[in-house]
């Protein structure tokens, strides 16, 4: 049997319908608290149609780890519902998501800016 990227695929507990896998990429619509927007969810939701898997971008997980003015954050229990309406649009589509968490080392003053 030929395997082609449209064939379902197990990964321990996860099946994905199919081999493609949206890579994280920067999208930079964040707000300057680090709050996903409007655009992340239809973004996701809309890619998520097509793809076996969709892994949202580099999300700080402190205010110092931002790389970017624009991008977004898990540092308070106030970016959990952005995240999740981002999560609920992915999932609509029968999609699984994972979320790439990072700390970098943005620049002070562009962080500084922001607030």
């Amino acid at each position: 049997m030929t395997v082609t990227l449209n064939h379902p695929i197990s990964i321990g507990s996860l099946t994905l319908r199919n081999r493609l896998i949206m890579a994280p990429m920067q999208q930079y619509q964040g707000t300057p608290e680090a709050f996903a927007t409007s655009h992340h969810m239809n973004h996701y939701g809309r890619r998520a149609r097509h793809v076996g898997l969709v892994i949202l971008e580099s999300t700080a997980v402190s205010p110092n780890g931002r790389l970017q003015i624009k991008d977004i954050g898990i540092f308070s229990d106030r970016h959990v519902e952005p995240l999740k309406r981002i999560t609920d649009a992915v999932h609509a589509e029968h999609t699984p998501v994972f979320v790439q968490l990072s700390h970098g080392e943005g620049s002070p003053r562009r962080i500084r800016r922001s607030v």
